[in-house]
């Protein structure tokens, strides 16, 4: 009988000890690395079993907020009888002493997590092959694999916190909008439209603001990375729009030689995630495309949004591209479910097309854009003209144009005084408004005709014209 071989992970199981004792001696000397480091490691990334238990130890003083020294980490595990599987009171003193620096501890973790991400790959390869041998269908052995991979850098173990709602409520969470007020940071927002009204087109020029800090319809973006994931135009048109609208640096997309971009109902979406660039601003043409379940089922369409929502949490904002409902304009088409976890749905409706006749040129069409949901945002109504030749969009003036240049009239007497709930009472004597319509101004003039900050002792909302800011 032939002796069994052995499995890639017993031959050379990828480790580095060296960068264990390196992370582990780091956080000895500088205690607030540890933070840094638990963003990249859990316990489990450490090969070695006496760095995986010191680490845990270290992890859970810090969570109790205890010092992490030699003589709280051996107390500890002392207490929890496991000092002998961290290596004996020998092993521990040892690891200040082998680090000079707190320096490059994060590198290093890197490089763990690397290692560890390997040695699960290799082990998911094994199991194939095992399931293989023993007579598994290949088709069942191959899901099983497939599975272990979308496990693959996902796990993590670390400690959760809890809080007070006291100190939960002071917690701080701006809600920050990287191309006011249409686009709000770590948010997903859903533009929506009818096939043919240039939802596409829109979407390029919202990239092209954000990938060189420009402007767009005369709001300023802030400058964000942008991976554009395509799911419904052939390459070579893609290509030809994205020439057409002038992308070009700072967008991103996955080679289209490589096969379609992975779908979120597949167990290979993550592979967006490890490919956008950190903090980037992810947009999805489309919807419908993006997935191949039933749109009109609440459980499976929950499914595909839960999939982008992790990618919310990690600093990521994402743009849908979707179409309406068969039976209203007003409503993306599918399940209630997708319009019930996004952040802010953006509707475009076509409101004339030019024929070379009246106040339209031909090759225009007048377009609405309005919120329809907005959770963290403010409020859009917007009138814009597309221009077929170019792609580009064109914000036009409306009747509340002549309002706006009040309402900045009215902030400039104030002045000092322009907090909100004077401003508000000042609009609806002078122009004769609702309580909401001077609301409604005042947020459509934001960050556009006016700034908006907070004034001590009590935080009230003060308003300046941009111009003043400027200066």
């Amino acid at each position: 009988m032939m002796a069994r071989t052995s499995s890639p992970i017993e031959k050379a199981a990828p480790q580095n000890l060296e960068a264990e004792r390196a992370v582990l001696g780091a956080i000895l000397l500088d205690n607030e690395v540890l933070n840094a480091v638990r963003e990249v490691l859990s316990p489990a990334d450490f090969y070695d079993i006496r760095n995986r238990t010191i680490f845990a130890a270290m992890a859970t003083l810090a969570d109790e907020g205890d010092p992490i020294d030699l003589i709280t980490i051996m107390g500890h595990l002392r207490g929890n009888k496991s000092l002998t599987a961290a290596g004996g009171p020998e092993y521990i003193p040892r690891l200040a002493i082998e680090v000079p620096t707190a320096e490059g501890a994060v590198h290093y973790a890197k490089m763990i997590r690397t290692l560890a991400v390997r040695r699960e790959s290799l082990r998911a390869g094994e199991i194939y092959l095992e399931a293989l041998a023993d007579g598994e269908h290949p088709d069942k052995a191959r899901e099983y694999f497939e599975e272990s991979l979308a496990r693959v850098g996902d796990r993590k173990s670390k400690a959760r916190r809890i809080v007070s709602a006291e100190q939960f409520s002071r917690l701080d969470y701006p809600t920050r909008m990287i191309l006011p007020p249409l686009i709000g940071e770590h948010q997903v927002t859903a533009v929506v439209g009818p096939r043919g009204i240039s939802k596409t087109y829109f979407c390029m020029a919202l990239a092209k603001a954000l990938a060189g800090g420009g402007q767009f319809l005369g709001f300023q973006a802030e400058r964000r990375p942008v991976f554009w994931i395509n799911f419904e135009m052939y390459a070579g048109d893609l290509a030809s729009r994205f020439r057409n609208a002038g992308l070009g640096e700072g967008v991103f997309l996955f080679h289209p030689a490589d096969g379609p971009p992975p779908k979120l109902d597949s167990t290979a979406w993550d592979q967006v995630e490890r490919s956008a660039p950190e903090g980037s601003v992810i947009i999805i043409d489309s919807l419908r495309a993006a997935q191949g379940l039933r749109e009109n089922t609440s459980e499976e369409m929950s499914g595909v949004i839960h999939k982008l929502l992790p990618l919310r949490e990690k600093g990521f904002t994402i743009i849908l591209i979707a179409h309406t409902g068969k039976g209203s304009q007003e409503s993306i088409r599918g399940s209630q479910a997708i319009e019930d976890q996004v952040d802010s749905i953006l509707i475009m409706q076509r409101t004339t097309t030019g024929n070379g006749h009246g106040d339209l040129a031909d090759g225009q069409t007048k377009l609405g854009i309005h919120t329809t949901k907005s959770r963290r945002g403010v409020p859009v109504d917007l009138k814009l003209i597309h221009h077929w030749e170019d792609g580009s969009f064109e914000l036009l003036e409306d009747e509340s144009a002549g309002q706006l240049e009040l309402v900045g009239d009215l902030i400039v007497d104030l002045g000092e005084e322009a907090i909100h709930g004077r401003l508000v009472e000042k609009i609806m004597a002078s122009l004769g408004v609702s309580r909401s319509k001077s609301r409604w101004l005042l947020k459509q003039g934001e960050n556009r005709l006016w700034t908006a900050g907070k004034r001590p002792p009590f935080n009230s909302k003060h308003y300046t014209l941009a111009n003043e800011v400027k200066q």
